[in-house]
Parts: structure tokens; C-alpha cells; sequence
């Protein structure tokens, strides 16, 4: 009767850990590309603090650390780091970025260069997304905190909110999105070195229109491919001249989910996605996946 019993048992919890395994695949997005270079499977949800809600992030070049921008259980705006010890480990140890960027600013969408002393952010003096704009922390090592601090008023005009910005990997190109009400456009702008002020070049891509305002790219290294997230849509394009737009983006696939993807991060290599996810109940979460299919796309410095 016992071995009847635990036989019955361990069937029992077999069956329920498959159910769970189906469960859990269905509920999480699973980000389906059809192309022959594409092909992203859920791995896991990121752990993120308790009561802490992460909006927006991006990967660092070396995939190592990933910069997260999240409301505090104050409604406060905070950014954040979190590290793995290897491409493929999990993402723990949520710190505080040190520094006047939480202490004077409301940081959202930060992006930031190859060493990880310069990060481009998001602001808005009066909290109205209308007034989102651009300024740029720099630090001249990691010991340091992040208090030199300024607006890209170069780059700023009267009318429109600027948001989802994109910084090259030395700190020299500078890729984000205008908005003034139902318009939006990719706009590029690039300097001589990191001392001097960015000069507007004009749009990202040419002949793409916008979906819904989540609109925002996402670069190789070598700058020559693009990602455009727009709505729940994918799209991707490619130029052999980094002084030329790129040609209009071709969609790939989209997330086929229910809620609302505000924006995504890779790896250099593409390998591995990190989405940030707000389901139906508005939960966020931090979703990671990576690249399934075998063929891969070129490789990116």
C-alpha cells in the first residue's frame, strides 16, 4: 500500500512540475523571430528588489552589468546596477549608482559607453514627460561617483521631449528620440571627443514611421546594424556608410504577448536579450532571453 502510495505520489508531483514547466512557458513572452538569424527563448525573469519597479535598462558593452532605471517603494526614480560574473550567470546584487544622478535627478532610459564612465540619461524638471530631457554624467574612473552632470542644451529644442537615448561605445555618437505630440523621429548626433558639445547630424533612419511612443534603437557595436523597437513590433536594418541614415527597417517579428514591452537591450553579440516587460496587472519585470537559432548574425565589435 505505501509503495502504491508514493508511486501515486511521485506521479502526482511529476505531473504537477510539467504543468508548472507548461505554465510558466506560457505565461512568460517568448519573443518568436522566423528569420533564419533569429530566434529568442525565454530563459528566466531577472530577481529584482522587493517593492522595487524596474522600467528601463541596457547591458553594458561587455554584457557584464546591466544599468536599470526603477521606482523605488517611494515612487522614486533610481538608477541602479546589477552584475553577473559570466555571460551566461545570473543577474544579482542591486547597488545604487553613487552620486548626484539620484540625488539632484529623476534618471530614466540611461545608457552608457564602453568603460562605463559616461551615462546619458533621461530628466524631467517638472515630471511631465513632455519635458523629458537629455544630460550626461561622466566620471573619470569606476571608483568615482557619477556628480559631473549637465544638460545636452545643444540638443534640445522648445516643443519637444526627448527620450530613449543610445550612446556609442566611446562616448562620441549619440542616438535618441524626439517627440512633440503625435510625432516622433530616431535623430543622430555625434561630437569630436568627450570634452566637446554633440552636433545634431539629422534622423537615425530614413523613411519609418512611428507606431506608439515607445519608440527607440538599439545599435551594434560598429554602429552599422539597428534595432527599432516601436510598439510591440521588431524591426532591423543595416548600412555600409556610418555617415549615411540607414535605410528603412524591415519589420521582423513582435512580441506576441499580452501587456506592453517599454524597451530591450542586447549583448554585443546579439546572443542574448533583455526585455523590460509590464504584463496586464502592470507588473514590471525584467525578462531575459537568448538567441536559439544556429545561424547567427555578423559579429559586432
Amino acid at each position: 500500500m505505501k509503495k502504491i502510495y508514493l508511486l501515486a505520489l511521485l506521479s502526482l508531483i511529476f505531473s504537477f512540475t510539467v504543468l508548472l514547466g507548461s505554465i510558466q512557458d506560457s505565461f512568460f513572452p517568448n519573443f518568436l523571430i522566423k528569420s533564419e538569424s533569429y530566434d529568442y527563448k525565454f530563459i528566466e525573469k531577472v530577481d529584482f528588489k522587493d517593492n522595487w519597479k524596474p522600467l528601463t535598462g541596457q547591458l553594458s558593452r561587455d554584457g557584464l552589468h546591466m544599468y536599470i532605471c526603477a521606482l523605488d517603494n517611494q515612487g522614486s526614480h533610481r538608477l541602479v546596477q546589477m552584475k553577473r560574473s559570466s555571460n551566461f550567470g545570473r543577474f544579482s546584487g542591486m547597488k545604487l549608482i553613487n552620486g548626484q544622478i539620484n540625488e539632484r535627478f529623476n534618471p530614466l532610459m540611461a545608457t552608457v559607453n564602453y568603460d562605463n564612465n559616461q551615462i546619458v540619461f533621461v530628466h524631467s524638471a517638472t515630471n511631465r514627460e513632455a519635458d523629458n530631457r537629455l544630460y550626461l554624467a561622466s566620471r573619470t574612473n569606476p571608483l568615482q561617483s557619477f556628480n559631473d552632470i549637465r544638460p545636452l542644451n545643444e540638443l534640445h529644442s522648445s516643443g519637444y521631449a526627448f527620450k530613449y537615448p543610445w550612446i556609442s561605445a566611446d562616448g562620441l555618437r549619440l542616438y535618441y528620440t524626439i517627440q512633440s505630440g503625435s510625432f516622433l523621429e530616431l535623430r543622430y548626433a555625434e561630437r569630436n571627443s568627450t570634452r566637446d558639445n554633440f552636433l545634431e547630424r539629422g534622423p537615425v533612419v530614413d523613411g519609418f514611421d512611428k507606431i506608439s511612443n515607445n519608440l527607440s534603437a538599439q545599435l551594434s557595436g560598429d554602429e552599422k546594424e539597428i534595432f527599432v523597437l516601436s510598439g510591440q513590433n521588431l524591426y532591423y536594418s543595416v548600412r555600409e556608410d556610418m555617415e549615411k541614415p540607414f535605410p528603412t527597417p524591415l519589420k521582423i517579428d513582435e512580441f506576441e504577448v499580452e501587456g506592453y514591452v517599454n524597451s530591450i537591450t542586447f549583448t554585443n553579440d546579439f546572443d542574448q536579450m533583455i526585455a523590460f516587460y509590464a504584463n496586464t496587472d502592470f507588473d514590471l519585470e525584467v525578462l531575459h532571453f537568448k538567441n536559439i537559432s544556429e545561424t547567427q548574425i555578423s559579429s559586432v565589435e
